[in-house]
């Protein structure tokens, strides 16, 4: 489920910075990058999980807490990067 809602978020992203591709104030194009990496990542290991265990989505609690946690780690990191290239141009 997290590698879903990871890939997405980076489609959403990447196509917010699309669109404001002029305007690089946003920096969607970090939150793309942050965001389709992770998805990626997970993608290929519940790719092998399925393989072994026959399992691909996982709709249980946990699953749905490390969603979250993924999702505000990812957004985090991103405004983190957004206040420091703020600073850098001040």
């Amino acid at each position: 489920m997290w590698s879903i809602t990871l890939l997405a978020i980076s489609i959403i992203s990447l196509i917010a910075w699309y669109k404001t591709r002029g305007n690089n104030k946003y920096r969607f194009d970090i939150l793309a990058l942050i965001t389709g990496s992770a998805g990626l990542m997970f993608l290929v290991d519940k790719v092998y999980t399925y393989l072994e265990e026959g399992v691909f989505i996982e709709t249980d609690a946990n699953a749905v807490l490390l969603t979250i946690i993924l999702v505000v780690a990812s957004l985090l990191i991103w405004l983190a990067v957004l206040v420091y290239s703020a600073k850098l141009k001040h």
